[in-house]
């Protein structure tokens, strides 16, 4: 069973009051129903965390998203909770090999390790989840006929990412966010029309201006800077945004989805506006 649109966009809380955003790029960055594991979890025969477990399941491990009960997602054996799996977008671009210049890159498996050099046995540095973005400077082809990355941040499979390509050049249209920290939500217009009403993670007032897009930050899916302190982060962490908590040093946290839609648009858009409400 697949996913209609609007259960899809229950499971990863995004609330759309207009029609107005399907014309503007968030038809482009909808994923296929699967999804992967962000830790270990129990496997349970009813959605109920006193239901008995059938068994547990291992992080990045990936499944079938069948149906959204309340709180719980029922895959192929069971239910887990709608907590523990993060949507995972359908690749639509090829996988690297030789590159001439630098590129961009986000991650289509559910993570990747980064190595010390180009061998799957070399020493990993660390890991980064399915949809994080890497810039890549280098690539070259092994032994074992594997094309390999080289990051900023270490060696990777090709594999396990896609090419990104950036839109070019500047829409003529402005785009306005409207973040609340005491309604927790992050507020999307466009002209006299709101296009996505999103739940964030604020710590504090800030003032907030455009200054610069900044996307390579290997734990986020990329970063908008407001000014020396303040950024807007995309994270993985897009399905507890149901509860209020506050978010690591000076910045506001987006979901996945509304990260990538406000990053995307944001390269396009000829201004944008951001105002925080105290």
């Amino acid at each position: 069973m697949h996913l209609s649109r609007r259960d899809f966009l229950k499971l990863i809380g995004v609330s759309i009051s207009s029609a107005w955003v399907y014309g503007i790029g968030f038809d482009d960055i909808l994923p296929l129903s699967m999804g992967r594991l962000f830790a270990p979890t129990h496997l349970r025969q009813f959605p109920n965390e006193h239901s008995p477990s059938i068994k547990l399941l291992w992080p990045d491990s990936t499944h079938p998203i069948l149906n959204i009960a309340g709180d719980w997602i029922r895959i192929q054996e069971g239910y887990i909770p709608k907590t523990a799996i993060q949507p995972m977008f359908a690749p639509t671009e090829p996988s690297p090999t030789t590159i001439e210049h630098p590129i961009w890159v986000e991650v289509v498996a559910p993570s990747v390790a980064l190595h010390s050099y180009a061998d799957a046995d070399a020493p990993i540095r660390f890991n980064i989840g399915h949809g994080g973005l890497l810039y890549i400077e280098h690539s070259l082809c092994n032994d074992h006929g594997q094309w390999w990355l080289r990051s900023t941040q270490g060696w990777l499979q090709a594999s396990c990412v896609q090419i990104i390509n950036l839109p070019h050049g500047k829409a003529d249209f402005d785009i306005e966010l409207i973040i609340s920290p005491q309604q927790n939500n992050i507020h999307v217009i466009y002209g006299n029309h709101t296009i996505v009403l999103e739940a964030c993670f604020p710590k504090t007032p800030i003032q907030g201006q455009t200054l610069q897009l900044c996307p390579l930050n290997s734990k986020h899916l990329w970063a908008m800077k407001l000014g020396d302190k303040t950024s807007l982060y995309g994270t993985f962490e897009h399905n507890t945004f149901s509860k209020l908590r506050t978010s690591p040093d000076h910045c506001v946290e987006l979901s996945a989805v509304a990260a990538r839609w406000l990053y995307y648009q944001a390269l396009r858009a000829q201004n944008i506006k951001i105002e925080l409400l105290t």
